[in-house]
């Protein structure tokens, strides 16, 4: 049995024309509301120049906090050596608001990062 492949630069087309007909970047995931084209651009902007993942990640959660449309942010949970990036919501949102948004969407998983030779 063969398996059909599609390639990674037509992905990134069918990618950025779904996200150009939803006007929406998280495709609706996660979000709460509809994230507009160019907002993780710009988010990329805020923290390319970090010198660390935790500084990176901690702009980052700054960012979506005055981002239009977003309503949770990513933040970083350490714990000894270990760290991982989980979910928050915003300031503006209580956490009633954000666990029903967390319901909504079971698919929302918990990604650990083990030590890797990453300074946080």
């Amino acid at each position: 049995m063969s398996i059909a492949r599609f390639q990674h630069f037509k992905f990134g087309l069918l990618y950025q024309h779904i996200m150009w007909i939803a006007q929406d970047e998280s495709f609706g995931m996660l979000s709460g509301g509809r994230v507009p084209n160019g907002t993780f651009r710009m988010m990329c902007h805020a923290i390319i120049h970090c010198k660390t993942l935790e500084r990176a990640l901690r702009r980052c959660s700054d960012f979506y906090e005055i981002c239009r449309g977003s309503m949770i942010k990513p933040i970083l949970v350490r714990r000894g050596r270990y760290a991982k990036v989980s979910f928050a919501p915003i300031d503006a949102l209580d956490e009633a608001e954000f666990r029903e948004l967390m319901d909504k969407d079971r698919r929302c998983k918990f990604v650990p990062l083990y030590p890797c030779g990453i300074t946080l």
